[in-house]
């Protein structure tokens, strides 16, 4: 495997002591598409935020072990080494529903970028263009870009949202479920998304759609009881009935 962009070892989360990851390794590389699976209650969408400690939104979090990042080609102690809003810039993160602000479409990119003070209000605009671009979202709103973003189709919401996280311009996007709340049609939009996106990025996302995991990944992680069971790389998600047999075997 490549030179690893997320690095962990030995991690492990307790929410009021009670484990939902145990020892967990994994090197995830870099401009791929990484997806996490298992049954519910198996730690996956704790796998997800400890990469940019939103863990530790929670109340009774506790964690142990070291996860490191690729941040300008150095890897970096995600707990010594950078500051939580600096990570959280490099690790972006879109949640299963969309969460858009109820503000202007154009508010809900420049909002964010306003925290980079280095950025001029022409360079904002122009970073809340390309991220609009890259979310194939800019020639559905580039007209209408005052009118509110609940207006947008849940669709569209969940680029709008991917955009957000673009904007930042993030080493690493962190997806939980993106298009579980999408139509059909939504979600099969979103999928060939990220399937450029990985030219540009490393991703990590959690599914519950077996299709949709031998359809884009790069990388299988199956999860269960807070343990990685297994990892299956794009070879072998082609291997007729290999996926299903695990999923049918675990779940």
């Amino acid at each position: 495997m490549q030179t690893p962009v997320i690095s962990m070892a030995n991690l492990s989360v307790a929410f009021f002591g009670r484990t939902v990851l145990n020892g967990i390794d994994l090197e995830i590389p870099g401009n791929s598409i990484t997806i996490i699976i298992g049954p519910s209650g198996s730690g996956k969408t704790t796998l997800l935020r400890a990469v940019n400690r939103l863990n530790e939104e929670f109340a009774g979090c506790s964690s142990s072990g070291t996860i490191w990042i690729e941040v300008s080609g150095t890897m970096a102690d995600i707990y010594a080494d950078l500051h939580l809003s600096k990570l959280r810039r490099v690790a972006g993160m879109v949640f299963q529903s969309p969460n858009v602000f109820p503000l202007s479409i154009r508010k809900n990119l420049l909002a964010p970028l306003k925290v980079m003070h280095s950025l001029s209000r022409s360079q904002r605009h122009e970073r809340m263009e390309q991220a609009l671009k890259e979310a194939e979202l800019w020639d559905e709103v580039r007209d209408r870009l005052d009118d509110s973003a609940l207006t947008l189709s849940g669709g569209q919401q969940q680029r709008l949202c991917l955009a957000r996280a673009l904007a930042l311009s993030p080493r690493i996007l962190l997806l939980d479920e993106p298009t579980a709340s999408l139509d059909v049609r939504s979600a099969a939009k979103i999928e060939e998304l990220l399937m450029k996106l990985k030219e540009r990025y490393t991703i990590l996302a959690v599914s519950h759609s077996i299709r949709q995991v031998k359809h884009i990944a790069d990388r299988a992680v199956i999860l269960s009881a807070g343990q990685m069971i297994k990892t299956l790389e794009r070879r072998e998600l082609e291997t007729p009935g290999l996926l299903e047999g695990l999923v049918d075997e675990i779940f």
